[in-house]
């Protein structure tokens, strides 16, 4: 056979390589396939061709060959950093973590990432879990690539939630290096104590991850069967690392004041109510305050298992940087009960006797109050009476007391499960004020169709920005 000048060889996969670039643009990938592959058995050392093809075939989603084709182009060029940068995108969306971090690596130090490869590679670190050269090399890119300070809290705050403290230390250092988003680290290091000092005190045995409104109940369902459908009540909180106690007891002087707050409240409100605030039962009294924000030594429960998770994720949004939030399960076996086994009705707690209600002697007890206003009722209110300053973490036995915590990630989609079967402002605050705070969820104006893809002849990465709506807090 003659041989082919090298002239005509290069002729001959100048017609294959630009056809097949041809066809890909016009979106014609399986063809444009075929047309590459001519362009290899010409050229067998074809980098370029080998790297192209692996775009068509992650356009058809034929990603096992689409990651061959890049290992070729690799093996014939393992020191460019494109192909190195391309399989590594690749195999971080095929959650092959280590193998990307790998080509990450390969790639950072001579190719000039854009934003969104900063991220999968960070994210890669993460998910395989090299906490301490992710840092690093936040660290050592700062310069080159400064994370915006909202990419930067949702690492702190995955670190957090994985007991990775001192390294979400590390981030939030970095953050405090601009003045304006000092505040964030400030926050972020307050909330880390916060949940260092909650731990070393508050040992809770039983506790609980979910992260869909579906794992939530399937746990409240195993809670109530492992335990003969006990009763049982639930409070939501915002912040998972406050212990559980009455606003009063949260402030010394608060204490003091107690009964000088009752007094000014005896004399003052009446004139907001229809009937003599002489005829309200004292623990009734306690309760109204309770309900209108006045502190007292009650702390909110419900009976309702999903009012409470909505009360955890209100505004537990991951725009507040917040700490991850939680809801309490309490058998009330711990507290005072009636022969039946339910709740104390407010009379039963007081009998007549206001003593009955400061005396430190008697256990912790929850009632429901005989006085309901339409947001109490929605609400399924409980009362859980306190008689001295000792968390309910401390003073009930732990078999009677689970902790359901919910990622931070996980808030924003859970609370729309939650809207999704009807648990929404307007349900639980029966009001105007509910009715509008439902209108102008913004959820409900935000537009999820997805963007029209642009066609990029050799990055991946540039594929993959306009295909995945991606941030490390979506992982």
């Amino acid at each position: 056979m003659k041989k082919i000048s090298n002239k005509l060889k290069k002729q001959l996969y100048d017609e294959a390589f630009y056809k097949a670039e041809k066809l890909q643009r016009d979106k014609q990938y399986k063809e444009a396939i075929l047309a590459y592959k001519e362009a290899i058995n010409i050229d067998p050392e074809s980098y370029l061709a080998y790297n192209n093809m692996a775009i068509a075939y992650y356009k058809i989603k034929n990603m096992n060959e689409c990651v061959k084709a890049l290992r070729k182009a690799y093996k014939i060029r393992p020191n460019n950093s494109l192909t190195c940068l391309n399989l590594a995108n690749i195999l971080y969306f095929q959650h092959k973590y280590n193998n990307a971090v790998k080509y990450y690596k390969e790639s950072i130090s001579s190719y000039i990432y854009t934003d969104n490869d900063y991220k999968y590679f960070y994210d890669a670190l993460f998910l395989s879990g090299k906490y301490k050269e992710l840092v690093k090399y936040i660290n050592a890119n700062y310069n080159s690539y400064q994370p915006d300070t909202d990419f930067l809290i949702q690492i702190s705050n995955k670190l957090i939630e994985i007991n990775q403290d001192n390294n979400a230390k590390k981030i939030l250092k970095l953050i405090s290096i601009s003045d304006k988003n000092a505040l964030f680290a400030y926050q972020q290091n307050f909330l880390i104590n916060c949940k260092n000092k909650y731990n070393q005190k508050y040992i809770i045995k039983n506790k609980k991850t979910v992260t869909s409104l579906a794992e939530f109940i399937n746990i409240i369902n195993e809670i109530k069967q492992n335990d003969n459908n006990a009763i049982n009540i639930y409070r939501g909180q915002t912040n998972g690392y406050l212990p559980l106690l009455p606003s009063l007891y949260r402030n010394k002087l608060l204490i003091k004041n107690e009964k000088n707050i009752i007094q000014d409240f005896n004399l003052k409100a009446e004139a907001y109510f229809n009937r003599e605030l002489e005829l309200f039962d004292k623990i009734d009294k306690i309760a109204l305050m309770q309900h209108h924000g006045i502190p007292t030594r009650l702390l909110d429960f419900s009976e309702s298992p999903l009012i409470a998770l909505f009360f955890a994720l209100e505004s537990a949004n991951t725009d507040n940087y917040s700490v991850a939030p939680c809801v309490y399960v309490i058998n009330i076996k711990a507290f005072q009960h009636n022969r039946d086994g339910c709740l104390l009705s407010a009379k039963q707690i007081e009998s007549n006797n206001e003593d009955n209600i400061y005396n430190k002697n008697i256990d912790i007890c929850a009632f429901t109050p005989k006085l309901k206003s339409k947001r109490l009722t929605a609400q399924k209110g409980v009362f859980v009476l306190f008689n001295k300053n000792e968390a309910l973490e401390l003073a009930i036995p732990d078999k009677y007391i689970t902790k359901i915590e919910i990622p931070i990630t996980s808030v924003t989609h859970m609370y729309q499960e939650l809207n999704n079967v009807g648990i929404t402002p307007s349900t639980i605050y029966p009001d105007f004020v509910g009715l509008a705070t439902e209108i102008k969820n913004p959820r409900k104006f935000v537009d999820n169709r997805k963007q029209q893809e642009t066609l990029t002849t050799i990055s991946l990465s540039k594929i993959a920005e306009n295909l995945l709506k991606s941030s490390i807090n979506e992982k």
